[in-house]
């Protein structure tokens, strides 16, 4: 009888043994597949990313129209070590689970599969979008050998994905008419809001804005639980936040009323200092974005709560959320101000406007970063610049380019830079507006140029014993930069300081040892890129500062 137990638990431990290598096995082959294919697409100069926006696919691509439009395909991998089956004509047999059949179904762009056999390296594809109209339930495909995805495929493959995204744009969107019919219908629930529909990427894109006046909204909702991790990833590594809403109640106007109140999602394009571009609109049934609004925006994020109000030529929207810390009392009102504080590259972004004018300059190369951000979120709605259309340096497109590395097409990154660098950011006015139009002080920056900053007070860190008070001839100091975007880091620069006539004392607040100026103190700083090699840029800034000193 024991002997028979031993032997049960034994057989009963092989198998979870066996059953744990067999999962191992299948994550190994997907993910040797997955790469096969992301080595394939790259070759076909298609850059595949992991799928933020979408659920269950192993990634999109997206690609150039003729007429310049984008598209985005979404691709689900299928690899096999032990091949498919085949039948006597050479097509393979490729088995779907019914989840997955069911997620093609609500996917918001077109989906392709993509089989692929690690051992030989051959890629097969086919269109998903019939299974629309399948029956509930596992799917087999039948992949012809017509069907094979290699490099030399390249034109036949993207022409098809074209006419794949235009079959699935004419089966949701109406007719022209329609969208104008709708469109005056809307005008005249509230004429003190202007409103266009556009059928774009495969969705009605509803844009909204203050036709007369600045009329106020009120939107209260609650925050899904998930927010708080959300927010603690932007701000320890950028990653963009969507955050959605529960018991979401729009008051102050009947047109937003009439459009419903469908789970919310504020998306946030971009962080560079105090300003925020944002945009407010719905996850519709199928997940797609529905942009309402956009535009500058400040606001604060705390654990008690959120508020944010969009400024400037978007529609002004006041938004008051009920956070994490519980639901407030009836007729109560919590009201949060300050700006959200974001940490990048050690330079704390609410104190923007009281810094000096090379902190503007710092602020704009963060802002190439959160461009890129803003950039691939504007690819949702088809608005795209290329970057040689700005009269810019080709230092500064170099840099740009540089910081986009991986990133596929370069989107709009200047043309984002350009309007988070607006009069709205600036207006506290260290630089004036006309110059930072030129962008003339960038451009000498970004070329190694020294030049000349108004002094202010240094914090130094690591000093210990101090002696008494002494002034400081020269100091000669380096700061690191990280450019950080989606949680890595895009560059890192550094910035060669040189101080003259400084005093070196112990602040008797907060301890901290300071180089302070003086009447006589100078400073001037130069951009450092320190993965160029042979390079004598910091030598021939030092010669400069000298000749200026």
């Amino acid at each position: 009888m024991l002997s028979r137990c031993c032997a049960s638990a034994s057989t009963e431990a092989a198998m979870a043994r066996d059953a744990a290598a067999l999962g191992r096995a299948r994550q190994r082959t997907g993910r040797l597949g997955q790469g096969q294919v992301e080595t394939l697409f790259i070759q076909m100069d298609l850059t595949p990313r992991t799928e933020l926006w979408d659920d269950g696919e192993d990634c999109n691509v997206e690609f150039t129209r003729a007429d310049g439009r984008w598209e985005r395909v979404f691709v689900q991998v299928k690899g096999t070590e032990a091949g498919f089956p085949t039948a006597r004509d050479g097509t393979w047999s490729v088995r779907l689970k019914a989840n997955a059949v069911a997620r093609y179904r609500r996917a918001a762009h077109p989906v392709v599969l993509v089989a692929v056999d690690v051992r030989t390296g051959e890629c097969r594809w086919d269109d998903l979008r019939a299974l629309a109209s399948a029956a509930p339930g596992p799917v087999t495909l039948r992949v012809p050998t017509g069907q094979r995805l290699a490099v030399a495929d390249r034109a036949a493959f993207v022409g098809r994905l074209g006419h794949l995204a235009d079959a699935m744009r004419a089966e949701v969107l109406p007719a022209p008419n329609a969208l104008a019919l709708e469109e005056a219908r809307l005008r005249t629930l509230d004429p003190r809001l202007g409103v266009r529909l556009t059928a774009t990427s495969g969705a009605i894109t509803r844009e909204i804005w203050a036709a007369s006046g600045s009329p106020e909204l009120q939107m209260q909702g609650e925050l899904t639980p998930e927010f708080a991790d959300l927010m603690d990833a932007h701000i320890r590594y950028g990653t963009p936040v969507t955050a959605e809403f529960r018991n979401f109640s729009v008051t102050g106007s009947p047109l937003f009323e009439e459009l419903g109140v469908a789970p919310i999602a504020l998306i946030e394009l971009v962080s560079p200092g105090s300003v925020h571009q944002l945009a407010l609109g719905w996850l519709d049934a199928d997940g797609a974005f529905q942009c309402a609004v956009e535009g500058p925006a400040v606001g604060y994020a705390g654990q008690e709560g959120l508020e944010v109000r969009l400024e400037g030529a978007a529609l002004p929207v006041a938004i008051t959320i009920r956070g994490a810390t519980g639901p407030l009392s009836p007729g109560q009102r919590r009201t949060l101000t300050g700006s959200f504080r974001f940490q990048f590259g050690g330079w704390d972004g609410h104190l923007y406007r009281k810094l000096p004018w090379w902190d503007s300059v710092y602020a704009f190369l963060q802002a190439l970063a959160g461009g890129a951000m803003f950039a691939l979120a504007r690819r949702e709605f088809g608005q795209y610049v290329d970057l040689s259309t700005f009269q810019v340096t080709e230092n500064l497109q170099a840099f740009a380019r540089k910081a986009l590395a991986g990133l596929g097409p370069l989107p709009t990154i200047v043309a984002a830079a350009r309007r988070c660098a607006s009069d709205h950011c600036w207006r506290e006015g260290v630089i004036p507006h006309d110059e930072i139009q030129r962008w003339a002080r960038v451009a000498r920056i970004l070329q190694g140029e020294a030049v000349a900053l108004a002094p202010r007070p240094w914090v130094l860190q690591g000093i210990g014993e101090l002696p008494d008070d002494q002034e400081v001839a020269l100091a000669h100091l380096i700061s690191p930069i990280r450019l950080p975007l989606m949680g890595e880091s895009i560059g890192q620069l550094e910035v060669v300081w040189r101080l003259a006539n400084y005093r070196l004392e112990r602040d008797p607040d907060s301890q901290q040892v300071m180089l302070t100026p003086m009447p006589t103190s100078t400073a001037h700083a130069v951009l450092h890129d320190p993965s160029i090699a042979n390079d004598d840029l910091v030598a021939s800034a030092e010669r400069r500062v000298l000749e200026q000193a």
